[in-house]
């Protein structure tokens, strides 16, 4: 038998088919989880045309296991030449949004040496982690700061907040600590 689990990696909630097959996916879950553009996803569901499909649920008993085709999404394989890999770890995670507090300003008036930049504490704390990070972290770790929010975000003013996400992974939860305990210990002043 063929199952295939659609959105694993959800823009609702983490393991969505998964969820669902096993029993724990809720009709609350439904109503009240939102994606970032605050889409329900019962309402993404109806708009599919799946709001009254029949949910399958496993029979106890009939399966032993399940195996997952993934597709590698990095050039690890196909550098190496090889067509299938196994997979002999899951990676853990960490991710944090951290915030930087300043004082917006007129960029035109504000001298430099005054300044209190929630922007500038924001890259400097950026290129820190970029600094950092190598020497503490395993040689297949890997670090993401894929979001960056910069309030107001007009060219002529100082920004007084900004917000930054970090994510990083590796198999062993000693060097995820050491990762954490990195970025803790990063002292960026505005």
């Amino acid at each position: 038998m063929l199952i295939d689990r659609q959105d694993e990696e959800s823009r609702f909630l983490g393991c969505i088919g998964s969820r669902s097959f096993s029993g724990q996916l809720t009709a609350e879950m439904e109503a009240g989880c939102a994606d970032t553009d605050g889409v329900l996803l019962a309402d993404a569901i109806a708009e599919a045309g799946l709001a009254d499909a029949p949910r399958l649920t496993p029979e106890p008993g009939r399966y032993l296991g399940f195996l997952e085709a993934h597709i590698e999404q990095g050039p690890r394989l196909e550098d190496a030449g090889d067509l299938v890999g196994v997979v002999t770890d899951i990676v853990g995670l960490r991710g944090y949004v951290i915030g930087f507090s300043g004082q917006q300003n007129h960029a035109g008036t504000t001298m430099m040496n005054i300044r209190k930049d929630a922007a500038a504490a924001l890259f400097a704390f950026a290129d820190r982690i970029n600094t950092r990070f190598p020497a503490a972290m395993g040689p297949r770790s890997v670090w993401t700061m894929g979001r960056v929010d910069v309030h107001p975000g007009a060219p002529s003013i100082v920004p007084g907040r900004a917000e930054l996400s970090l994510q990083f992974r590796d198999k062993s939860e000693a060097v995820l600590a050491q990762g954490n305990r990195i970025w803790n210990c990063l002292d960026v002043r505005v």
